[in-house]
């Protein structure tokens, strides 16, 4: 059932938001604890930007964090809207959360960045799948929730 795409745009922006920032964030603090307890290092990887022109060299973890967090609000916008042409949020949550899980092939391929996996880690790219994975099941949660309370409205 489609839904006007203006309908309400508070709440395509609230839930543009939410959609990034919660699983961005989960995935972030899920990286960061793998990191910290297993050694693999895909926080480091997550939050590498040393590939961008003007922006290599060391930054501080708080502005990589929020140049993730800002890719993940974008992702949310495009979850959002997607909700609006579907009742079936699971595919779209989780297709948009594995769709980085290639991306682990050129991050650890970048000659500029020695602190991140190489690409014969395999532990880390099975860290790297799951945490997509979780992104995009925490994504499809919370379509699912905001659709059964649009339903109720």
């Amino acid at each position: 059932m489609s839904r006007p795409f203006f309908e309400n745009g508070n709440t395509l922006v609230a839930r543009g938001f939410a959609f990034g920032l919660v699983p961005g964030a989960a995935l972030a603090l899920f990286f960061k604890a793998v990191e910290f307890f297993a050694g693999s290092r895909v926080y480091t990887l997550l939050l590498n930007v040393d590939f961008i022109p003007g922006l290599g060299g060391d930054q501080p973890e708080w502005f990589e964090l929020t140049l993730h967090l800002a890719v993940s609000v974008l992702i949310g916008f495009l979850y959002a809207i997607l909700l609006r042409c579907t009742e079936k949020p699971w595919l779209p949550g989780i297709l948009l959360g594995i769709s980085p899980i290639p991306l682990f092939v050129p991050l650890t391929q970048l000659p500029v960045s020695a602190k991140t996996p190489v690409l014969s880690d395999v532990t880390a790219m099975i860290w790297w799948i799951a945490g997509h994975l979780l992104y995009g099941v925490i994504l499809a949660v919370l379509g699912t929730k905001a659709l059964r309370a649009s339903k109720k409205e």
